[in-house]
């Protein structure tokens, strides 16, 4: 469309007819990128801990959920859930981590205080 509009052609019938699945092809595309985006974020980070379970971690509390808590790690660049008691909102709190898998991009850590 973009091609035939900037040299003053006439779009084609077929470009024009697809219009209307546009928006929704985009926004499965972006689900779909976004998708990845996190997966390679979520391998990443357990790469990174990989061999450090049982260590434990000074973390931020950003969220809480029906199960525990979200965190912030203090010295790495690692967003991550954390089973047991809940930390104030902001607080500093101390998580032990006890499962990087690396390839099903997953951890786990606990707040056990």
């Amino acid at each position: 469309m973009c091609e035939a509009l900037s040299r003053g052609a006439e779009v084609p019938a077929a470009v024009r007819d697809s219009l209307p699945d546009l928006a929704a092809l985009m926004s499965a595309s972006d689900r779909t990128a976004r998708a990845a985006e996190r997966s390679c974020a979520d391998a990443a980070e357990a790469a990174v801990l990989h061999g450090r379970e049982g260590e434990r971690f000074p973390a931020v509390v950003v969220d809480h959920l029906e199960k525990g808590m979200e965190v912030q790690l203090v010295d790495l660049p690692v967003l991550a859930k954390a089973a047991g008691d809940r930390g104030a909102l902001g607080s500093t709190v101390s998580v032990r981590l006890e499962s990087a898998d690396v390839a099903a991009g997953r951890i786990a850590f606990v707040h056990d205080r």
